[in-house]
């Protein structure tokens, strides 16, 4: 496996964080930034902003 494929899931329990995300309860979370590229040179971009709640 790439490392650099790899995410840390963060375990959210916190009943404020729960309801902030709008969970009904304990969730995981993870923020994975990544660019996909078509054969051609083209790029199609996938972000998340990591200062927007997940």
């Amino acid at each position: 496996m790439k490392q650099s494929l790899l995410a840390e899931f963060v375990f959210i329990d916190d009943p404020a964080a729960t309801a902030e995300a709008g969970m009904p309860g304990p969730f995981w979370d993870v923020v994975f930034d990544f660019t996909l590229a078509a054969d051609q040179g083209q790029m199609a971009v996938t972000h998340h902003d990591p200062g927007t709640p997940t």
